[in-house]
């Protein structure tokens, strides 16, 4: 029997500055995607996601770009993020708040 979800796909001018910024790499492994027109592919992930009961914001300071598999396993929180590893450009700096929030309420839920 067919199943439908609902998913919203975000693509703001924020979260586009800092996949730009990131050169569409992963902060976590470096990967970029590459399409076939020559252009990259790479997700904005929200540390503190928007919505409720979460209330992340939609800030640059709040944003990682990531692969999609990286995506999917921080939005399950199946691992802590660690600022110190994630592969850092100028002009972009993941807010301290929002990693600890994080660590402690996202990964929580398989500790």
């Amino acid at each position: 029997e067919p199943v439908t979800t609902y998913r919203v796909v975000r693509d703001t001018e924020t979260a586009r500055a800092v996949k730009a910024l990131h050169g569409y790499r992963c902060q976590v492994c470096g990967t970029s995607i590459e399409l076939p027109d020559g252009g990259r592919y790479a997700e904005a992930h929200h540390v503190r996601p928007l919505g409720e009961p979460h209330n992340g914001p939609d800030v640059a300071a709040n944003l990682v770009c990531v692969c999609p598999n990286h995506h999917a396993e921080l939005d399950l929180g199946l691992w802590d993020i660690d600022p110190a590893r994630l592969r850092a450009v100028a002009g972009h700096a993941v807010g301290l708040e929002y990693v600890q929030y994080h660590n402690e309420v996202i990964r929580s839920r398989w500790r």
